[in-house]
């Protein structure tokens, strides 16, 4: 997400119109652990030992969601500060049938028959009736489509919310630490070697003349 709208930022609001960020979360984000994020950036970083001897899919998927939803608002706080016309919001598409759950309940890419095989009958059963629960993936793009419209009020509005359902919805208790955004945005940098020109935002600062008057 974060190297992504750094290399397009440049594009962003061109022919004046407003723009909007938007990073896909999960619900599980609310599993997070701030603390453990910022180590796991040290890690990669190379300023800790390495890949952790701990190394647990679910953990992990929680913290990645959460540095999308921090993410999010540090960004938005910063179109904010430029003055520009674009949000960046954040969301939890739902419970989809996609491919996810091969990786996070096995940790290793084989089909999801073969992941199930290696269970009891019975938590087969209950796998299998858990599966025809989940949304159609083109169901769980919703959310997605709603907010690219614009259709809670405008490209430019709700900055720094966090979607279930298209509606805003509860966030981790230190999604809106200002001091966890900004080490994340820091730590994001030196990992990915991108930087935000925000000068360069085609929406920026074009409000000059209306604050002024």
């Amino acid at each position: 997400h974060f190297a992504l709208t750094g290399l397009l930022l440049p594009y962003l609001g061109r022919g004046g119109s407003p723009a909007r960020v938007i990073s896909v979360s999960s619900l599980a984000h609310r599993l997070g652990d701030s603390a453990r994020l910022l180590r796991e950036l040290e890690d990669a970083g190379g300023a800790g030992q390495g890949q952790p001897t701990d190394y647990s899919p679910w953990p992990v998927y929680s913290d990645s969601k959460l540095a999308n939803v921090v993410f999010a608002k540090e960004l938005d706080r910063r179109f904010r500060a430029v003055g520009a016309k674009a949000s960046a919001v954040a969301l939890h598409p739902g419970l989809c049938a996609t491919e996810l759950a091969r990786y996070v309940m096995s940790g290793k890419d084989q089909p999801m028959e073969v992941t199930y095989a290696g269970y009891a009958p019975p938590v087969q059963a209950f796998l299998q009736a858990l599966k025809g629960t989940l949304r159609p993936v083109r169901r769980g793009a919703n959310c997605h489509v709603f907010l690219a419209a614009g259709a809670d009020g405008g490209l430019d509005k709700s900055g720094g919310e966090y979607f279930e359902d298209l509606q805003p919805a509860e966030t981790h208790a230190e999604a809106d630490d200002e001091s966890l955004g900004a080490r994340l945005w820091e730590a994001s940098e030196q990992l990915t070697g991108i930087s935000f020109d925000f000068d360069s935002l085609s929406c920026a600062k074009d409000d000059e003349q209306d604050r002024k008057s």
